[in-house]
């Protein structure tokens, strides 16, 4: 099942299979509604119908792009970036990363400036397209339930290690499994520099690549 699959009436599904698809694990064991058991049954691979964003806030994202590049190449093309001062690092950055968008007058970068106006361009031509509405390959029950789950800390949901099914466990008593998984000391070890030891997996792998990737067999 994918995502244009669209199941409207969640009673025209077998409540046993429904229930099949997922492993309670919870302490207090509450009850799972059909809408909720629907979610688990689609499986791994279903999509939901994404929500479309309106016009202004994808026009205000591409100003936004543009407003950070502008000025990344302000700073690029105004001295050496690594004579830079602290403060003056900080200022570019705060600059950069502002969420408000603010005009800035074109660069002198005729490249960048030909890009973003294709970009805007390309915009405008799929204007019409932001109000074409997707049906949605849920019922409304189960994109209720659907949100309802996501906000929800208290447990833990994950597709199980064989099969299509999925398990729910308190959040406590997961980390507390993982705690102890991690505990095995003849699986795993604590590493105290994480610098050097993404350094020393970085060169492992790169070796690794090195030796096999002459094979005929590796591409």
């Amino acid at each position: 099942i994918h995502m244009y699959t669209y199941i409207h009436d969640v009673t025209n599904v077998d409540l046993e299979v429904l229930q099949s698809s997922v492993i309670n694990l919870t302490n207090n064991q509450e009850q799972t509604s059909q809408h909720q058991l629907l979610l688990f049954y689609l499986g791994k691979s279903f999509a939901p119908t994404p929500k479309l964003p309106t016009f202004e806030s994808f026009r205000e994202d591409v100003l936004q792009f543009a407003y950070k590049l502008r000025w990344a190449w302000y700073f690029f093309t105004n001295g050496n970036y690594n004579t830079i001062s602290t403060p003056g690092k900080q200022l570019e950055t705060a600059l950069i990363e502002k969420s408000k968008t603010k005009q800035i007058r074109s660069s002198n970068n005729p490249c960048l400036e030909l890009f973003m106006q294709k970009v805007t361009e390309e915009l405008l031509q799929h204007k019409s397209n932001f109000s074409r509405k997707i049906p949605d390959n849920l019922p409304k029950e189960s994109r209720n339930e659907l949100q309802k789950l996501e906000q929800r800390n208290d447990i833990v949901v994950r597709p199980a290690d064989k099969g299509s099914k999925f398990f729910i466990m308190d959040r406590e008593e997961y980390v507390k499994r993982v705690k102890e998984q991690l505990a095995d000391t003849s699986t795993y070890k604590c590493v105290t520099g994480k610098a050097k030891a993404i350094q020393q997996i970085t060169e492992e792998v790169e070796n690794w690549t090195n030796v096999f990737g002459e094979e005929p067999r590796m591409s």
